[in-house]
C-alpha cells in the first residue's frame, strides 16, 4: 500500500503533511512520514507483535501521541513499526495491532535527529476527498 505523505520545511523544524481516505489510514501514513523524516530506515527480519491503544477526544492529539510513541520506540529500543494488521482511529479511541522489527543500523541511514513531535500547527481535518493531517517535528 502506498501511504500519502509529504515532508516540508518549517522554520527550524520539519513538517509532515498526510492524506488518507479514512482516519485510520492516517496512522500508517504518519508512521511512513516519521521514518522518512528520520532517514532510510531498514528493519531486520524478526518481527514481534505490538498492541497500542490510547484515548482522547481529539483525533489530532491521538495522532500526535501515536507518532510520539513511534519516535520513542525508535530512539529507546531501536524498534520500528513495519506492519499494521488492524487500526482504529475513531475518537476517543485509537487502537493498533501490528508488528515491530528491530532497526538494522548497518543498512539504515539516519538523515536527522528528531527531538520531539510538537503541537505546533497540529491538525486533523476531513476534506471532500478524505482526511488530511499536519504534524511538525522538532529537529
Amino acid at each position: 500500500m502506498v501511504y500519502r505523505f509529504e515532508l516540508f520545511d518549517h522554520t527550524a523544524d520539519l513538517g509532515i503533511c498526510l492524506q488518507a481516505d479514512s482516519l485510520a489510514e492516517l496512522l500508517p501514513a504518519a508512521a511512513a512520514g516519521l521514518y522518512a523524516a528520520l532517514g532510510d530506515m531498514q528493519p531486520m527480519n524478526e518481527l514481534q507483535p505490538w498492541t497500542y491503544s490510547l484515548q482522547d477526544a481529539d483525533a489530532a492529539y491521538l495522532l500526535h501521541d501515536f507518532v510520539a510513541e513511534l519516535l520513542a520506540l525508535s530512539e529507546r529500543q531501536q524498534l520500528m513499526l513495519v506492519q499494521i494488521e488492524q487500526a482504529k482511529l475513531i475518537p476517543p479511541d485509537l487502537e493498533i495491532q501490528g508488528q515491530l522489527a528491530r532497526i538494522d543500523e548497518l543498512r539504515s541511514s539516519f538523515d536527522r535527529e528528531i527531538k520531539a513531535v510538537t503541537y505546533h500547527r497540529l491538525e486533523v481535518r476531513q476534506t471532500p476527498t478524505g482526511w488530511t493531517a499536519t504534524l511538525i517535528i522538532d529537529i
